[in-house]
């Protein structure tokens, strides 16, 4: 088992498998070339013997090395190079997906200089300083994700954690920016009302039925589960195995709404719906009586009514919220679901803002329910609108709906609960908090979406500028390849709203505006470091600047009026008292 294990940690690490393992004794040169690749070892003392040099490894793994690690003799043992090898497979698998997420061809070993400065170069234009662990913080603070991790379990003693990892994985790979916790979001103040029961897989299968419960909302994520993920949920519960509790939310018009555990529910009904079979089961397996059948597919093999009535009378248990409000709502969903990094904000954001008018509006302009209604625009500038931004923005996990919100959020900032300051806050709180204090009506909606339509081609006009690296909506990266970036992109579609604006009232020339914007960009710094801090600043710099450059007072009572929430707050950033 030596040599198995060898050859594993081998492949894991990148580094030459022992060519012999005589007696079952391995080198020196080997366990110390392996060692080395272990985060916070990469300089240890090669006159160590081999039992130090591999005791140390797993502890820096976070493991602790006991009498089973080595022999009376000496002699290594298989355990500790289970150990090793347990200890370096998770990191190892996460870079390696975060590496196949970047389209690199190459693997990364555990030793994380190289690629760590490879991660560093995806999200800044500059080179990784030379303090690997500021590296990590910068990344993890720039990601647009509520990760939730402070800054001991972001980096251990020598290395990223496998958290840090995750955090890392869960970002769809656009361009994000940063995310802080809102220090403003209000408190739960609605007293919840709960059920807790064993509800048969029949009932949930007659709601599904009579459309009380809906398993295709346009909200939601899609079918993401993999046909085997489904099969075995089917497995489970006819091996009487308990499946986790199913969470829901029935509200007030007796529409059951699914907060955890949509994708079991898919499954459940799918195959129901004979949408897929059972799989193939060895002999000797419980099922295998039933193998490869359909549940009830007439021209095909199914389960026969036995198997049918224990599948339908399994009880699986449920938690049922009963009307809840929406801010409430969210909170649930949040409890349930960032702690253990399952969806983004634009996620979670899509299954509790389902019936906010804005927010649908949104969904539909990104392109996410090609299906749906189109009442408030044309349906062919629909189209084209949506085609350009899709392709521009990105369609992963709902980014292109999030960048519409972050749009608006951004261009009417809200003021905290019961004060009458403002401070920027992050892109996830700026968007709920735009959300729970806006709800426009349908005339506002139709206003909305052609101030989208206008100041979008308005950017794509007047902000691509001619200095060759920065674009209407991206900007040039390390290799001077344009890339999709989020704080362009919003501060120029802000800014264009800002002099759309004011030229429909008159109050600039059309004839100066790219003069004017070119003037205004050169002399404002990008901010390397896009925290909630500098992005604020730098879209306050912009509209201030445009102000400023076009002789307006940011006092002046008629852009007040016009840009109520923005340029007051703008110029509370720009002069804090």
């Amino acid at each position: 088992m030596k040599k198995e294990y060898a050859i594993l940690i081998s492949e894991l690490l990148g580094i030459d498998s022992p060519e012999d393992i005589p007696g079952g004794t391995i080198s020196k040169d080997w366990i110390l070339s392996a060692v080395r690749q272990v985060p916070g070892c990469e300089e240890i003392d090669r006159n160590l013997t081999k039992a130090d040099l591999l005791k140390t490894a797993i502890e820096e793994l976070g493991d602790t090395w006991d009498e089973e690690c080595q022999s009376e003799g000496g002699t290594i043992t298989t355990t500790a190079l289970s150990m090793i090898a347990s200890g370096i497979e998770p990191r190892i698998i996460q870079m390696k997906e975060i590496w196949s997420l970047l389209g690199r061809a190459d693997l990364p070993s555990a030793n994380q200089d190289g690629f760590m400065a490879t991660l560093y170069g995806h999200y800044f234009d500059r080179e990784m300083p030379s303090e690997s662990s500021q590296s990590i913080h910068e990344i993890i603070n720039h990601i647009d994700e509520n990760h939730g991790l402070n800054e001991e379990e972001i980096w251990t003693e020598h290395g990223a954690s496998l958290g840090a990892y995750q955090v890392i994985l869960n970002d769809p790979f656009s361009e994000p920016s940063a995310e802080e916790e809102d220090e403003d979001e209000e408190e739960m103040k609605q007293i919840i009302s709960t059920s807790v029961d064993a509800t048969q897989i029949a009932t949930l299968v007659n709601y599904y039925v009579w459309g009380t419960l809906d398993l295709n909302p346009p909200w939601q994520r899609g079918d993401v589960w993999t046909p085997k993920k489904k099969k075995s949920v089917v497995e489970s519960i006819l091996l009487n195995i308990p499946l986790p509790a199913l969470i829901l939310h029935t509200r007030e018009d007796g529409l059951i709404e699914v907060i955890d555990g949509q994708q079991r529910l898919r499954s459940i009904m799918q195959f129901v719906d004979n949408k897929f079979a059972l799989p193939k089961f060895q002999s000797g397996h419980d099922l295998a009586d039933i193998s490869g059948c359909w549940y009830g597919e007439p021209k095909k093999k199914n389960i026969g009514h036995q198997h049918r009535m224990m599948f339908l009378d399994t009880k699986i248990p449920v938690l049922n919220f009963k009307n809840v409000d929406q801010k409430t709502l969210r909170k649930v969903f949040n409890l349930y679901n960032t702690a253990a990094l399952k969806l983004n904000p634009a996620e979670i954001r899509n299954a509790t803002y389902q019936t906010h008018s804005l927010h649908q509006m949104a969904f539909i302009m990104a392109g996410e329910n090609p299906d749906a209604e189109i009442w408030y625009i044309d349906e062919e500038k629909q189209k084209e609108f949506t085609s350009d931004w899709r392709e521009l923005s990105g369609n992963k996990r709902f980014a292109s709906t999030e960048r519409i919100c972050q749009y608006f959020a951004y261009s009417r900032p809200q003021r905290p609960p019961n004060s009458s300051v403002f401070k920027g806050i992050s892109t996830k709180a700026a968007i709920n908090r735009f959300l729970d204090n806006f709800e426009p009506s349908e005339d506002e909606i139709l206003e909305l979406t052609q101030e989208l339509i206008d100041v979008y081609y308005f950017a794509e006009e007047y902000f691509d500028l001619d200095d060759g690296k920065n674009h209407a909506f991206e900007r040039n990266n390390k290799d001077g390849i344009p890339k999709f970036n989020k704080l362009i992109a919003t501060t120029n579609l802000v800014a264009s709203r800002l002099l759309f604006g004011l030229l429909s009232k008159k109050k600039i020339e059309e004839d100066n505006i790219s003069e004017s914007i070119q003037s205004v960009m050169n002399n404002i710094e990008f901010p390397d470091n896009q925290n909630a801090g500098t992005i604020w600043q730098y879209q306050a710099d912009v509209i201030n600047g445009l102000l400023d450059n076009n002789n307006i007072s940011s006092d002046d009572s008629e852009v007040v009026s016009l840009f109520p929430n923005l340029v007051p707050c703008m110029n509370e950033i720009r002069s804090p008292e």
